[in-house]
């Protein structure tokens, strides 16, 4: 059976693409959709830099730095965001997958295509969150998606409500589909798929919510 994979259909239908996932013999159009991804990816992160989204250590420092380096930074944070838009994808790609093949007896290009769902997912959230960041100035911990609003009247812990903002409806999706994926693929027990799924995604939670919280020290 030759299946072909198809994004937005997958994301739309998730049973019939794991059915057909699961029976694939051979698997096309692949390499396009990776393209695509980081494609996405690119025009996502340029646009949120091109609005200044993330500049706010910058422009802290507008009042104490001279005009010519104030410039030189916004266009090094474009760059920089621009190049992040392109190993975001792959981090998030290629990191799980080999993962989750390592971890069971699923070939490698199956799990891959499960990760490209789970990309399209967090792809969408970015998306999503440029107008809610721009317009009303709510950053990933304060997104409506997540839990970090309930965190900020629960705690005054800035790590604890960066990580909680990483829990949204999105990231339920992202474990959803991990998930349910590799329970179509491969014969592992429930418990250890859940634990697999759970424990690389934590990672990234814990991971990018540090990151969160380095940069606010920064602005201290």
């Amino acid at each position: 059976m030759i299946y072909q994979v198809q994004l937005l259909k997958g994301l739309l239908h998730p049973n019939d693409f794991l059915y057909q996932l699961e029976k694939a013999e051979e698997i096309r159009n692949y390499r396009i959709r990776i393209f695509l991804l980081f494609t996405a990816s690119l025009i996502i992160f340029t646009i949120s830099s091109y609005l200044g989204i993330g500049t706010e250590i910058i422009s802290r420092e507008l009042t104490s730095t001279a005009a010519g380096e104030f410039e030189t930074r916004k266009l090094l944070f474009l760059f920089g965001q621009i190049l992040w838009g392109l190993i975001y994808p792959a981090i998030m790609l290629f990191i799980p997958a080999a993962f989750f093949w390592a971890l069971s007896d699923i070939p490698f290009i199956k799990v891959l295509v499960i990760q490209m769902f789970a990309v399209s997912i967090l792809l969408l959230e970015k998306a999503f969150l440029i107008p809610i960041n721009w317009k009303i100035g709510l950053d990933k911990s304060s997104s409506p998606f997540s839990l970090g609003p309930i965190a900020q009247y629960l705690t005054d812990s800035t790590l604890l409500i960066y990580f909680l903002g990483q829990l949204s409806v999105f990231s339920l999706l992202v474990l959803y589909i991990q998930y349910k994926g590799l329970k179509y693929l491969t014969d592992k027990t429930r418990g250890q798929i859940f634990s697999y799924v759970l424990l690389i995604n934590m990672l990234f939670w814990l991971v990018s919510s540090f990151l969160s919280f380095i940069k606010f020290e920064k602005l201290l």
